[in-house]
């Protein structure tokens, strides 16, 4: 199977996939501030930042960014999508447009955070 990003950036039809942060303790954190803290500029603030991480010259030409989808679910309870944020903060500095319509979430997942305690308790309880 391998790594999953890597075999989606060889699919047919992507150019490309890009990641800008290894996902640690630190960003751990900072994601669910973002997510959960209704702290929806801190995602802009990422996005300035990822472009440190990611300059537009080592990723080439774009069409458009596409944030990772949220589900209308999540959406409602949140009041916004924390990629669409990122996307937005990362476009202002590239001038690049950020496109939500591309992409659409079908299904809905259960919070990561949840899963583990249902599982733990399920296991132990």
């Amino acid at each position: 199977m391998g790594n999953w990003v890597e075999n989606l950036s060889h699919s047919e039809g992507l150019d490309g996939v890009y990641s800008g942060w290894y996902f640690n303790d630190q960003i751990q954190r900072v994601i669910h501030s973002l997510k959960y803290e209704e702290r929806a500029t801190l995602g802009w603030e990422l996005g300035h930042h990822l472009e440190n991480m990611l300059p537009l010259d080592q990723v080439g030409d774009l069409d458009f960014l596409i944030p990772v989808p949220l589900h209308s679910v999540k959406k409602r309870e949140r009041g916004y999508n924390q990629a669409k944020w990122i996307a937005q903060g990362l476009s202002s500095i590239w001038e690049v447009p950020v496109d939500s319509s591309i992409l659409k979430r079908k299904k809905i997942y259960r919070n990561s955070n949840n899963v583990i305690q249902y599982r733990t308790e399920t296991k132990y309880g």
